[in-house]
């Protein structure tokens, strides 16, 4: 069974330039260069830290968080929230 509520949504334009994968083409680019920087690659212009995420190879199920200065903390989301396990220098 399908059920239709509402109007037919339009699609919003992006110019190719805009597009996820282009800009995710720049990205690799320029993190693939030698000398960037952590500092570049982890800056906010808000202020707010910024993390980056990755699978834990050992436990699928858990997460491993890593901020600007390399510390890597072994982790799990809970109601949306990154909530820590351990923080093994090892991972």
């Amino acid at each position: 069974m399908v059920v239709k509520i509402g109007d037919e949504s339009k699609r919003a334009d992006v110019s190719p330039q805009e597009n996820a994968s282009s800009l995710f083409a720049k990205l690799a680019k320029v993190i693939a260069k030698p000398g960037t920087s952590r500092s570049q690659v982890f800056r906010s212009g808000s202020g707010r830290r910024v993390y980056a995420y990755s699978v834990f190879a050992a436990d699928p199920s858990k997460l491993v968080r890593e901020d600007a200065k390399g510390t890597k903390t072994v982790g799990r989301l809970v109601n949306g929230r990154f909530r820590a396990v351990s923080r093994d220098p090892n991972v």
